[in-house]
């Protein structure tokens, strides 16, 4: 897994359960499947648990599943990488089919910083997040997603998200840290963080600073 930082912001108003097992997920009000440094080894290993069939009976039971980037692509139909780009051996792996997606590898990364827009009407699952900014997203992949046929609805705006009822996957990473996301996606907003609080004091203490005073006096 990769990107496991932005959970930070989760744990203080959820309960985070990291699943090893599908008894793992029994009482799962939302079920997250993260970023993956290799996404058909991490299939396979879903399916060597049974994950596969568990987090596939959460969805059709109307639980919320959120795909992130890897994660993302683990939710539809196929992932190939012909070229071996991750794992350096060429691989083609079966998604789990929750979205009309399909996911192909290039040897070019992807990247991107910035803000990210959610859809204006989402469905009833996601409907708390419809129209939301969030402005300190990034992306970082090689795999490049595509619909399938009609494809499903927009989550976020710019090719960054889709939806299908109680099925969302965004190649969109720092959603989950930003406090307005996570009280729109939980119900709760989350505390402040230590790093938040540390920049809010340095710009409110920063103007009133003579700092060409102080960088002499420390001979810089």
């Amino acid at each position: 897994a990769s990107n496991l930082d932005e959970f930070a912001a989760v744990a203080p108003v959820a309960e985070v359960v990291w699943v090893r097992s599908p008894a793992d997920l029994a009482g799962a009000d939302l079920v997250i499947l993260p970023g993956s440094k290799h996404v058909a080894h991490d299939m396979a290993w879903l399916r060597s648990t049974g994950l596969d069939r568990a987090v596939t009976r959460l969805a059709s039971a109307d639980t919320r599943v959120l795909g992130i980037c890897g994660g993302a692509m683990m939710l539809g139909e196929r992932i190939t990488d012909g070229d071996g780009v991750e794992g350096g051996e060429p691989s083609d792996a079966k998604g789990l089919g929750l979205l009309p997606l399909t996911t192909s590898y290039g040897r070019e990364k992807l990247l991107r910083h910035g803000p990210a827009l959610m859809g204006d009407r989402l469905p009833a699952p996601w409907a708390a997040l419809s129209g939301l900014r969030v402005d300190a997203t990034y992306e970082i992949r090689h795999g490049r997603i595509d619909e399938v046929g009609a494809g499903p609805a927009t989550a976020l705006h710019h090719g960054l998200g889709w939806v299908d009822g109680p099925v969302m996957a965004t190649t969109a990473h720092g959603l989950l840290e930003d406090p307005t996301f996570v009280a729109a996606l939980l119900g709760t907003e989350p505390p402040p963080s230590l790093d938040g609080v540390l920049d809010e004091l340095t710009a409110a203490v920063v103007p009133h600073l003579d700092t060409d005073l102080i960088l002499r006096a420390l001979g810089a």
